[in-house]
């Protein structure tokens, strides 16, 4: 599967608690990174690990409380969720201080959570586009994008990575754009595919027709009589105005 589950690590030390919050991640179709209860630990998963959310009790184990944590890994934009006991205006002002997205005072419920999710996602955003039904038929709420090395869509309700060089091609399909993975995976999104070229490593992905951006390193096989591609079984036709083009491109990639 190319698509990943986002990773969340937990750092609380109420061992109960902790079970509960990765049971209801679990069900939220998202993976537990690690759980943890002290502030050394907590440092050497996000340094190693590099999780993609944290979930992180002010109050924890170690030199150092949640909240001091989370001013000292601002830096590296990790979106975090503080949970707390306390709802005080004094424990909030300093959570600000860090890279906050949420503020949940116990008891957390699983739609809490979700919603907390789905804002930590979208702060990393950086352009917002239309969502629509995927391959499932789902009804998506919240914003498809680009991020760095790879991207973010919603399925099943929750959100997915996909890394840019694991996307075989991009097909454009009226007013959507079907995005091909590897085993005849793909998703589907309302963001053009111009926009779509825009953010896409140039050395590595071309325009070979008005409705087809391909991966050059995923190329099989191609024949320049009839101007036609393969990438895992699908065959790709070459536009006229691209074809030298690609034709110098393949020649770097031998």
């Amino acid at each position: 599967m190319s698509e990943q589950k986002l990773n969340i690590l937990i750092v609380e030390d109420d061992p109960l608690f902790a079970v509960e919050l990765e049971m209801l991640i679990i069900e939220l179709d998202y993976n537990v990174l690690a759980r943890v209860d002290n502030s050394g630990e907590a440092l050497e998963v996000i340094m190693t690990d590099s999780p993609d959310f944290i979930l992180m009790d002010v109050d924890i184990k170690g030199k150092m409380t949640g909240l001091e944590i989370g001013e000292k890994i601002k830096h590296l934009d990790i979106p975090i969720c503080f949970i707390t006991s306390y709802g005080d205006e004094e424990h909030y002002k300093q959570a600000q201080k860090s890279n906050m997205v949420g503020y949940l005072v116990k008891p957390v419920n699983k739609y809490s959570l979700k919603s907390a999710i789905a804002l930590a996602i979208q702060s990393l955003k950086p352009n917002p586009v239309t969502d629509v039904e995927n391959e499932l038929g789902e009804d998506q709420s919240e914003d498809e994008f680009i991020l760095k090395d790879y991207l973010f869509f919603k399925k099943k309700g929750a959100y997915k990575k996909v890394f840019i060089n694991e996307i075989l091609f991009l097909e454009a399909d009226g007013d959507y754009v079907n995005v091909h993975l590897k085993g005849k995976e793909k998703f589907t999104t309302r963001m053009r595919l111009s926009d779509m070229e825009s953010q896409l490593p140039e050395e590595t992905y071309m325009r070979v027709h008005r409705s087809y951006i391909i991966n050059l390193e995923k190329i099989e096989a191609i024949n320049f009589q009839i101007n036609t591609l393969e990438i895992d079984g699908h065959r790709i036709p070459i536009s006229r105005s691209n074809k030298d083009k690609l034709q110098q491109s393949v020649r770097k990639f031998k």
